[in-house]
């Protein structure tokens, strides 16, 4: 998105006076020895991950989107601005970025998979934005997950689904979250040990810090386990257990077998 002007935009574009979450745009130095910025939007409130899809995406000086861990290992920051944007205001940028195709290699066709699976499409723009902003690009939702995250955004917007015990819809793990924890539980696992139970923690204090190259998916996994209880399943061969503990650290666990 050359020359996108992202304050210039927030400025020209205030649509809603309430205000609920705050944008850093912070000058950067990456470990490559080249330079750039990035935008991180977090909670006003909770100064947490925020709802809307984005956190720490990261550019060069020619507004090319970085990938941690790919086009770089660590960074400095230097100065940076912040200010306070609406929900609407928010979605628009992430509506912007995805556009012009920084954010995902591949949109996913909300509409058609609810139409596929019989549900009902989405008519509200800003609704349907939220959605494909919580998806994160994950396109192997099935139709009736989906729907139901659909129902939970609706609730969370005040409406009045039913969300009691064995009801609720666990927030969408992406691929990539998938694939991290699998590479996580690879390279802890005792291969060597008799099949059966094994269990292990991550310590947040050294997976969250700066100078790990994936931190900022390890502290994605963190607020995801947040959003549903505390626990979770990655689903394979064999299922991995997650567990938040309650200083930050993750409990894995799993039945191993050898194959």
């Amino acid at each position: 998105m050359n020359n996108f002007d992202l304050r210039k935009y927030l400025a020209e574009n205030r649509l809603l006076k309430e205000e609920e979450f705050k944008l850093y745009t912070t000058n950067v130095e990456y470990d490559t020895g080249e330079d750039g910025y990035m935008y991180q939007l977090v909670d006003a409130e909770t100064g947490e991950e925020n709802e809307i899809g984005f956190d720490q995406l990261h550019f060069d000086r020619n507004d090319n989107l970085l990938k941690l861990g790919v086009d770089f290992n660590d960074y400095e920051q230097t100065s940076y601005q912040e200010e306070e944007v609406s929900k609407e205001e928010a979605l628009k940028i992430y509506s912007e970025l995805l556009a012009e195709g920084k954010l995902l290699k591949e949109e996913v066709d909300v509409n058609k998979i609810l139409s596929d699976g019989g549900y009902d499409e989405i008519d509200d723009e800003e609704l349907l934005m939220t959605v494909k902003s919580r998806l994160k690009g994950n396109s192997n939702i099935d139709a009736e997950k989906l729907n139901l995250l659909v129902m939970k955004i609706e609730d969370e917007e005040g409406g009045n689904i039913d969300f009691s015990e064995g009801k609720i819809l666990k927030e969408v793990m992406d691929e990539e979250m998938v694939d991290y924890v699998s590479a996580m539980y690879d390279s802890d696992v005792d291969q060597e040990a008799e099949e059966g139970f094994q269990s292990d923690v991550w310590s947040k204090a050294e997976y969250a810090s700066n100078a790990y190259n994936e931190s900022s998916i390890f502290l994605e996994l963190i607020d995801h386990l947040k959003s549903v209880g505390g626990k979770d399943v990655v689903e394979g061969n064999p299922d991995i257990e997650l567990e938040l503990l309650p200083n930050g650290d993750i409990r894995w666990s799993a039945n191993v077998t050898h194959y």
